[in-house]
C-alpha cells in the first residue's frame, strides 16, 4: 500500500462508498424517497463515533500513522476517519435496502398472483 502514501485511507473510504454511489440512482432501492431519513441516521452515527474517536485519540488510546493519511484534520482526527464514519453506515444501509428488495422480489416472483 506504500504506493498510495497519504491517500491510502482515503482510497479505502472510496472503495467502501463506491457500491453506494453506483447504486444510489436505482429507483428500486428507495434512496431518493428516503434521503432525509438516511441523512439524519448517518449523521447521528457519524457524530457519536467521531466524538468517541476524538476522546480516544486525546487519551492516546490510538492514533493515525501520518504516512497513510492526509494532513487535513479536525480535532486531531484525519478527514479520512470522519469520512469512514459516513461511508460505513451509508454502505450498510445500501446492503440493507438491496437485500430487502431482493427478498421481496423473490417472494413476489415465487408466488405470482
Amino acid at each position: 500500500m506504500e504506493i498510495f502514501g497519504h491517500l491510502t485511507y482515503l482510497g479505502v473510504d472510496l472503495i467502501i462508498l463506491f457500491p453506494f454511489l453506483y447504486k444510489m440512482s436505482d429507483s428500486r432501492l428507495g434512496f431518493r424517497k428516503n434521503a432525509g431519513a438516511i441523512i439524519i441516521s448517518v449523521a447521528i452515527v457519524a457524530i457519536v463515533f467521531t466524538l468517541w474517536d476524538i476522546l480516544a485519540v486525546r487519551a492516546n488510546v490510538w492514533g493515525f500513522n501520518p504516512a497513510y493519511v492526509m494532513d487535513i484534520k479536525f480535532e486531531g482526527l484525519p478527514l479520512e476517519e470522519i469520512l469512514f464514519f459516513v461511508a460505513v453506515p451509508v454502505t450498510s444501509l445500501l446492503v440493507w435496502e438491496a437485500t430487502g428488495y431482493r427478498k421481496v422480489y423473490r417472494e413476489c416472483t415465487r408466488y405470482p398472483l
